[in-house]
């Protein structure tokens, strides 16, 4: 097991002076703890913004700091981006360690309870920084971590078609009432 702060360089996500709903429509994404936590990358707001130094990189690890503290690894479709500062980002120190494998133990039922442990807040809970740099995660070697990473892909592939075949065989359902009442 290694310490968060070990593997990667943790930081806040850029604080805003005004609302990103108003402000100019650009090509840069943001990305706010709600998006982190529905999963909603690819629909996040996109801005003008030109200060490189809080641009996000392709491996990062976005993490959100309030609420339902959840992870999810920057994607170069994502680019060019920036985080807001409901978000953690982490930042890989080592080629050694894969990101998609972090974040997906950080969602795991073990990296929940984790952050859970140290999440504070007596309604909504929020992570500290310097608690998060101290979490431990386990190291396997990088070709179990490769393994790990495509066997929750292919996991994920196999929930997906299975909610599009359960999805599929309620419309025929309703197909059959329907037709029954000479509906089309």
């Amino acid at each position: 097991m290694r310490e968060l702060q070990q593997l990667f360089t943790i930081s806040s996500g850029y604080t805003f002076r005004e609302a990103i709903a108003a402000m100019q429509s650009g090509d840069v994404a943001v990305v706010q703890a709600g998006d982190v936590v529905a999963a909603r990358l690819a629909t996040v707001p996109r801005i003008e913004f030109a200060n490189p130094r809080h641009m996000l990189q392709a491996g990062d690890i976005l993490i959100s700091a309030r609420g339902s503290a959840v992870a999810r690894t920057v994607t170069k479709d994502l680019l060019p981006a920036i985080a807001a500062s409901s978000v953690f980002v982490l930042r890989p120190v080592s080629r050694d360690f894969n990101s998609r494998f972090v974040a997906r133990y950080l969602n795991s039922a073990r990296g929940q309870e984790a952050l859970r442990q140290i999440a504070s807040g007596a309604y909504i809970k929020s992570l500290r920084k310097s608690d998060l740099a101290l979490l431990q995660v386990p190291q396997p070697p990088t070709a179990a971590q490769e393994t790990i990473v495509k066997l929750h892909d292919n996991l994920d592939r196999q929930q997906t078609m299975l909610q599009r075949k359960c999805d599929l065989l309620k419309q025929l359902d309703n197909s059959v009432i329907n037709q029954l009442q000479g509906e089309n």
